[in-house]
């Protein structure tokens, strides 16, 4: 059976896995962050941020919090838990509700520690968060159909 401190583990993990991963994201990839200036190569710097995100998850799952809590820090792995009878559907939505607000904990610390720097983070939508103009884009289907045989010529 678990109880509030397995919970609370899971809602200190999660919060902890997004504060390391997005706080990587943000020092990555922030137009402010010195590191895209050591770093020019956007692919190596996704290669950077995912091995931080991946290895603060890794952390996490083998740390004292995560053997309490059973590691999961991922509502895919709790619905997985609870489609091998695992946990019980009480456990899974008490796992989803500490989850999801550890999530945003997590985010929200990011955004407190980095402040301004985290706003400056252009995740491939064509503008950064502050506010510059978006550029027009085409629609979906016609980056979807030009690469279909049967679709050229209809974009």
């Amino acid at each position: 059976m678990m109880g509030s401190r397995e919970y609370l583990a899971e809602f200190v993990g999660t919060a902890l896995l997004l504060l390391i991963g997005l706080s990587a994201v943000v020092i990555d990839f922030a137009s402010g962050s010195p590191v895209p200036g050591w770093v020019p190569n956007e692919d190596v710097r996704r290669l950077m941020t995912g091995i931080v995100f991946a290895g603060g998850a890794t952390a996490i799952v083998y740390s004292p919090l995560g053997r309490r809590s059973g590691g999961h820090i991922n509502p895919a792995v709790t619905a997985a838990f609870l489609r091998l009878g695992k946990i019980t559907w009480t456990s899974a939505a008490w796992y989803w509700a500490v989850q999801f607000a550890g999530a945003l904990t997590g985010a929200l610390a990011v955004r407190v520690l980095w402040g301004h720097l985290a706003r400056q983070v252009d995740v491939g939508t064509g503008r950064a968060c502050s506010g510059s103009p978006r550029p027009r884009r085409a629609p979906w289907w016609r980056s979807w159909c030009s690469w279909r045989p049967r679709c050229r010529g209809r974009a």
